[in-house]
């Protein structure tokens, strides 16, 4: 029974989710544990270090998940090529939250379709109130629009990046885009700005996408 376990957990399809150790506002610890519930059909391993951001290592992975701090050094000419060329390549690259942070290189930011430039203070988190802007959309299949305690990311958009709006949320009398999908390359690219702390995998409807 153990030998057919560790069979099926290594014919899974595999995540790898970069993550930051203790970091200042977006810890990745929790995060990745709650990834592991959620995402059954998959193998997910979790990384600290850029580092896997090489071909040979990359070549195994069917979704890439980034959740990168932004206090961290820029990502390395190499480890920003590797990450260009498997979503290039068909790769699937999955940003979260703060993992737009790899926007200090511009050849990310493309790809990503936007750049963050900050969101307005706060005490506490504020409650937001997410809307599905494309409510067919696959990555919607059983969720509602919903509140979550989060921060209210802003973004500048590349108007040369072509990009499916797929959530908002409204800010002073407009909608603000909170996560979008674009092809890139043979690859796809899916950024969503929910999830600045671990509570907010918690929530129902964001557990589901």
């Amino acid at each position: 029974m153990v030998e057919s376990n560790k069979n099926e957990m290594e014919q899974l399809k595999k995540i790898f989710f970069l993550g930051t150790v203790n970091a200042q506002y977006h810890p990745m610890e929790g995060i990745d544990e709650r990834l592991t519930e959620l995402l059954t059909d998959f193998k997910v391993t979790a990384f600290r270090d850029s580092k896997v951001l090489e071909p040979s290592k990359l070549k195994d992975c069917t979704v890439f998940i980034l959740y990168r701090e932004f206090n961290l050094p820029a990502l390395t000419e190499d480890e920003t090529a590797a990450l260009l060329t498997y979503v290039a390549e068909g790769g699937a690259l999955f940003v979260l939250h703060n993992g737009i942070s790899v926007q200090g290189k511009s050849e990310l930011s493309q790809l990503i379709g936007a750049k963050f430039t900050g969101h307005p203070p706060y005490d506490t988190l504020p409650e937001i109130f997410y809307h599905r802007e494309q409510p067919s959309h696959p990555i919607f299949t059983g969720v509602s629009d919903f509140k979550m305690y989060d921060e209210a990311y802003q973004f500048e958009m590349d108007s040369f990046a072509d990009k499916e709006i797929l959530l908002s949320y409204d800010f002073e009398g407009s909608r603000v885009p909170a996560g979008w999908v674009r092809g890139y390359g043979k690859g796809r690219m899916l950024y969503l700005c929910c999830g600045h702390n671990k509570e907010c995998f918690f929530n129902t409807e964001f557990s589901r996408i």
